[in-house]
């Protein structure tokens, strides 16, 4: 295989990894990205690209391990910009987890679960791992009861005719 067809070959299983990516394929992604680095050189900015492409993958399929260990190796690779990227990226793989409460995240379905089950799910307008949840219900505000507001409305009444009155007498004394 030429030069060119490799790089053709690497830049089409690189396309394909980052729109399995973009689809939460993340185990597709993996595989695609992998493909693409073996038919690339490694230490090219292509190649680091597609590395750190990977990482993120490896990361997003749960494989964080994997993902740590070829973050780490780019922070040597040839390209500047890889080796910058890797760094970033090391800083947030390496971040402590924030305590976090589960009202406060929105669950992700895997995607790839519900393409597998497509198939054997003919006639449904929803995979079933994607679950409708119903609207939350907007509380409307409570009506004012006419006869609660009665009292404030005579009080505010009161001070403004007061009010007008004192400024009228005002006017009379000048």
């Amino acid at each position: 295989m030429s030069i060119d067809a490799q790089s053709s070959d690497a830049m089409l299983a690189y396309a394909m990894g980052q729109a399995a990516f973009e689809r939460g394929q993340y185990r597709e992604a993996t595989d695609a990205f992998q493909r693409a680095l073996r038919l690339s050189q490694a230490n090219s900015a292509l190649g680091g690209a597609i590395q750190i492409w990977l990482v993120t993958a490896y990361d997003a399929a749960g494989q964080r391990d994997e993902a740590l260990e070829l973050c780490r190796q780019l922070r040597t690779h040839g390209d500047r910009d890889t080796r910058q990227q890797s760094k970033r990226l090391l800083y947030i793989l390496e971040a402590p987890k924030l305590q976090s409460r589960p009202e406060w995240l929105t669950q992700i379905p895997d995607l790839g679960q519900a393409e597998a089950n497509h198939g054997s799910q003919m006639g449904r307008t929803r995979p079933p791992s994607v679950q409708a949840s119903a609207p939350k219900e907007i509380q409307p505000f409570e009506p004012i009861d006419p006869k609660e507001s009665r009292g404030f409305l005579g009080l505010a009444l009161g001070i403004s005719a007061l009010l007008l009155l004192a400024l009228w007498w005002m006017g009379q004394v000048h």
